[in-house]
């Protein structure tokens, strides 16, 4: 099959015998560029797309996409900034008044504000662990108010506005989400993100209230992840419609801090600083920057701007993983920046 690009072609021919044997938990790839479809590719049944030809494959099947329902809790934020509903600044106390009761007995986190939220920068005290597991999350499962159980969680002060990987304040994204649009977090997504982007297959778990899971639950396929990547690559807009503003692609796409984890040490060879946006983590560098959608098990959506380039993976979890990046920066980047310079010719 031919993708209608010799650098595509190229890359795959070079990369079926290697993930054939090296990476066996990779499902699915999905490469776009400039809104148009690269190639699809399910590397273990075979099944092939690219945009010569078609086929039912993985990339059109939904799966867990586990983390990466941060960054599109994110968005769906943004949505609501951009109506004047929430601020950035406003405490938390302000967005989520029905757990008055919990901010009189824990007066610390009533002024955390949707910032800090955004950006994993509160100083709550929150445990992880190996691979970037977070044990406390099976305690908040626990819970018959996950929202209450992570506004109880204690704040250290000297730690505000310093980094920490954090599940719990994504789910109080999403409270503040349904807290202010009048919808559950699903249904919201689904009118203002999902059916204008041309998604109509997902699931969503909720929490034990019926809140929708911030943290994870999310699943997507493949191409929808791309579909989502290229919005964002596209400053909000989709077929001519702004679903979300530029100005906060830019500020969800803005470096807050440095990323000092055990997230951190999934990092490329090339760049050797994490940081961390809101609920994004930024990869590249000045000259290449890259923006990650991640979950666990190497579900992600990478974008780059500079190429009009979104390269989306889907992997088995749970198992042993081999890590991607030396896909990316041996083949997917090369192929994408190749692909970029062939059409500007």
């Amino acid at each position: 099959m031919h993708s209608g690009s010799p650098s595509i072609d190229q890359m795959l021919a070079d990369t079926e015998s290697v993930i054939a044997r090296r990476y066996k938990s990779l499902r699915s790839v999905v490469l776009m560029q400039d809104g148009n479809l690269l190639c699809a590719c399910d590397y273990h049944n075979k099944s092939t797309t690219t945009s010569a030809g078609s086929s039912v494959d993985a990339s059109n099947s939904i799966a867990p996409i586990h983390s990466v329902t941060k960054s599109v809790v994110a968005l769906l934020v943004g949505q609501l900034v951009d109506r004047s509903l929430i601020e950035v600044e406003q405490p938390i106390v302000e967005l989520l008044p029905a757990y008055k009761q919990v901010f009189n007995k824990n007066a610390d986190i009533a002024q955390v504000t949707l910032h800090q939220l955004l950006s994993m920068t509160p100083g709550l005290l929150w445990r992880n662990a190996r691979a970037g597991l977070e044990p406390m999350v099976g305690r908040m499962m626990q819970q018959s108010d996950w929202v209450a159980f992570a506004l109880s969680l204690p704040v250290k002060q000297s730690q505000a506005g310093q980094f920490q990987y954090n599940s719990a304040v994504s789910h109080l994204l999403s409270a503040v989400i349904e807290a202010h649009s009048g919808q559950r977090t699903v249904n919201f997504a689904a009118e203002h993100l999902f059916t204008p982007l041309g998604i109509d297959e997902y699931t969503w778990e909720a929490d034990s209230n019926g809140v929708t899971i911030g943290g994870w639950g999310l699943s997507l396929s493949p191409r929808a992840m791309a579909r989502i990547g290229q919005l964002c690559i596209d400053h909000g807009a989709c077929n001519g419609k702004q679903l979300v503003s530029a100005q906060w692609i830019k500020r969800m796409w803005t470096p807050y801090s440095e990323a000092h984890s055990l997230h951190a040490q999934t990092q490329p060879s090339s760049y050797p600083v994490a940081r961390y946006g809101y609920q994004w983590w930024i990869r590249g560098d000045e000259q290449l920057p890259l923006y990650c959608a991640e979950g666990l098990g190497g579900q992600s959506i990478y974008c780059l701007p500079k190429h009009g380039a979104v390269i989306v993976t889907r992997c088995d979890y749970p198992g042993r993983r081999t890590s991607l990046w030396p896909l990316f920066e041996e083949h997917w980047l090369p192929a994408v920046t190749a692909a970029h310079n062939e059409s500007a010719r």
